[in-house]
């Protein structure tokens, strides 16, 4: 699971179905124990008569606490990817910006409207894209000024070669 929206979607299913499995486990425990209280009080004669109910009844509030977690687990995953996938659009206009530029452009990403838990990573792609600006920066000046130091002894050279080809 290599997705953030996969592992967000499925942690929260996760916790989700946890705390309705629980919760209808419980439920259903509460049910048949007061349902096996009932069935004490009876007596004797009409509590065998009754025990084959008790079981059906029991099965029934089991198939009831199970219906509509089964119904509504798979819309609640659809509305879960589709929040997941909206609240994560930020990330993706990032990712899509960075994606999109060229090398050569160096300005800084904008922060506003950017979700909290994003701007230190917005900050830290600018802070990089400053320093590539200056490396860029140093490059040019020392290439410039090689090349400048580089032209002065030539044109000496060139100037003693042309007097010694000249006589």
């Amino acid at each position: 699971m290599n997705s953030l929206r996969a592992r967000l979607v499925g942690l929260i299913l996760l916790a989700v179905g946890l705390v309705w499995l629980t919760t209808a486990f419980v439920v259903w425990r509460e049910a048949h124990h007061e349902i096996h209280e009932l069935m004490a009080e009876l007596p004797t004669a009409v509590r065998a008569e009754f025990e084959h109910e008790h079981e059906e009844l029991i099965g029934e509030i089991a198939e009831h606490l199970a219906k509509p977690v089964l119904i509504a687990f798979p819309l609640l995953a659809l509305l879960l990817v589709l929040a997941v996938t909206f609240a994560l659009r930020p990330l993706r206009r990032l990712a899509n910006e960075v994606e999109t530029r060229a090398p050569e452009r160096l300005e800084p990403i904008p922060r506003e409207g950017a979700p909290r838990e994003v701007r230190p990573l917005i900050d830290r792609l600018n802070r990089l894209f400053a320093d590539i600006e200056r490396a860029l920066e140093n490059e040019r000046r020392f290439t410039a000024d090689a090349a400048h130091e580089l032209r002065t002894p030539l044109a000496a050279l060139k100037a003693q070669a042309q007097v010694a080809l000249g006589t």
